[in-house]
Order: C-alpha cells, then sequence, then structure tokens
C-alpha cells in the first residue's frame, strides 16, 4: 500500500512530463498480490475471515463484482457447499426506495423477491430463514458509499436500514462482503465495526484488457492492441472497465481521428453516457429536459 500511495503521490508532482505520468499510472497495474475470488473466505494471515472490504473507483465495475460473485453461487460454480444463500443488497437502491412511510416491511423480502420474482414467500418467513440460518448465508452490502450520508442522521428515515446494517456488520459471526469507494467504516449507529481483510477492486489489468479485446473483437484484436500500446493516453484509462467498452465500441472511429484521438473519445463517451441516463430517468424528467439532453448527446 506504501508503495502503491508513493505512486500516486507522484501523480502531483509539477515537474514530471506527461509521458512520466502516464507511466506512473501503467505501474500501477502492474500485477500485485492477486486474491481469486474462489480464495476470499480462506485462511490468510491466519485469519478466517468473515468480513471483507472492497473499495474502489467510480465505475471500477464494483457492482458488477457482486452480480457476478452471485451469478457465479446461483450456477454452483462459486462457493457450492460453502453458503445455503448469497443475497445482494443494493444500497443505492435501498437508500432511495426506503425511506419513511414507505419503507417496506422487510429489507430482506425486498431485495430477495427483486432477485427472484418467483418467490411467494411472506418477507417474515423470509426473515426468519435467513436469521435461522445465518452462519450459512453471505450478505453483500454494494456501495455502502451511497447510503453513508443517511446513516449519519440521528433522526435518520432510514432508521431500519439502519439498524439492519448494524446487526450485519457488528455480529462477528455473519459473513458479509462490503464494497464501497474509498472511504473510513468504523461504525454504524454506535456498533463498532471491524474488517478481517481490506481489498481494493483495482479494475483490469493489462492482461484483462487483452482478453477483453480478444472477447469483443475475436477478428481484430491484434490490430486493436496494438492501437492501445500505440496510444497510452486510451490505454491509461481503459483500465476501468466501463472505458473499454466504450472503447472497443468506438475505436474504429478513433483510429482515424489521429490528431484528436483523446477529444474524440472523451465527446462519444459524454454523449453515450448521456443517452443512458435519459433512458433511465426517462419517466422522471421534464419533456423539455430530455429533448435538450438529447440534443446535447447527439452534439458530443
Amino acid at each position: 500500500r506504501k508503495e502503491i500511495f508513493q505512486k500516486e503521490e507522484a501523480f502531483k508532482d509539477e515537474n514530471n512530463s506527461r509521458e512520466q505520468i502516464i507511466d506512473i499510472y501503467e505501474s500501477l497495474y502492474e500485477p500485485k498480490e492477486l486474491i481469486e475470488l474462489t480464495d476470499l473466505f480462506k485462511e490468510r494471515d491466519q485469519i478466517v475471515p468473515k468480513k471483507l472490504l472492497i473499495y474502489g473507483r467510480a465505475g471500477i465495475s464494483k457492482t458488477i463484482l457482486c452480480n457476478y460473485i452471485s451469478a457465479q453461487w446461483g450456477q454452483e460454480k462459486l462457493w457450492k457447499n460453502e453458503f445455503d444463500a448469497i443475497i445482494h443488497f443494493p444500497l443505492r437502491e435501498l437508500a432511495s426506495k426506503l425511506h419513511g412511510e414507505n419503507e417496506i416491511e422487510s429489507i430482506l423480502g425486498y431485495c430477495i423477491q427483486n432477485t427472484v420474482s418467483t418467490l411467494k414467500q411472506s418477507p417474515a418467513l423470509i426473515e426468519k430463514f435467513v436469521w435461522q440460518n445465518r452462519d450459512k448465508i453471505l450478505f453483500i452490502l454494494d456501495s455502502y458509499d451511497e447510503i453513508a450520508p443517511f446513516l449519519s442522521f440521528r433522526n435518520s428515515a432510514h432508521n431500519n436500514l439502519k439498524s439492519f446494517l448494524k446487526t450485519i456488520l457488528t455480529n462477528p459471526y455473519i459473513k458479509a462482503i462490503v464494497t464501497t469507494r474509498p472511504m473510513k467504516i468504523e461504525e454504524v449507529d454506535g456498533g463498532s465495526v471491524m474488517f478481517d481483510h481490506i481489498l481494493e477492486n483495482m479494475g483490469f489489468t493489462n492482461k484483462n484488457i487483452v482478453e477483453y479485446v480478444k472477447k469483443f473483437e475475436p477478428n481484430k484484436h491484434e490490430q486493436f492492441i496494438k492501437f492501445l500500446q500505440n496510444n497510452k493516453n486510451i490505454l491509461g484509462i481503459a483500465h476501468i472497465p466501463i472505458n473499454l467498452e466504450f472503447i472497443c465500441d468506438m475505436w474504429d472511429r478513433l483510429e482515424k481521428k489521429v490528431n484528436s484521438i483523446m477529444i474524440s473519445l472523451y465527446n462519444e463517451i459524454t454523449g453515450k453516457l448521456l443517452k443512458r441516463y435519459i433512458e433511465k430517468t426517462a419517466r422522471e424528467m421534464d419533456t423539455k429536459d430530455i429533448k435538450i439532453l438529447k440534443k446535447t448527446a447527439e452534439k458530443e
């Protein structure tokens, strides 16, 4: 961690050239001590972990990681004999939906029935099953940073959710994975929180980028990889999965704009993000606002 911190601090050195800064950035993504998903709950440093904190920058695919873990377990490819259930809690969604009088009877029931739409059991029965079998259940608390501000209010409308999180994070026998942007999590509602291991989701390594490109462009991957290697600016931001997705989608157009590659890339990314935002929030937006955003997206 000390080495990584020193490299990150080097970005602030005004004497470094752009090329030096890019090289420092690239070195951050050299192979570190990688931990396979299958080994997350195996003994390390004489500790058999129960609580894991996984932090990462915005856009680094923390939520995708949570969904992947849930899907792999559901397909019996991950931790088949370790957990009887894995429950994924999208905290960002819960923060917006569960408040005041609109809070549903059971947070557990809400999350499980949203995942398994055919489930007909009542929230009360689901809750009873979960607490009776909590030593064989993995709780995934996704995007803790999105809900942290609500937890600091004494008279918060999210008291039920706050109490629930306190139970999960302070009970020494419950296994949990918490994902968040970089922040300290030391207490919840007055209860002390201790994590057995703190890990970082670093995004794609250089090897991951090559593997992704091969799947995205199986017939042109060599040409595409060469393009990335010749454009360090673009390779530098490709470690963030959502950026690489955009780059793969538009690389044919970028290749033709040799003199304005980064400008073209950011323009296209901005346009695509605006279109995604409109699709997600159209029902809640004013018609005039939608038209303005659509025009902006088309210009980018």
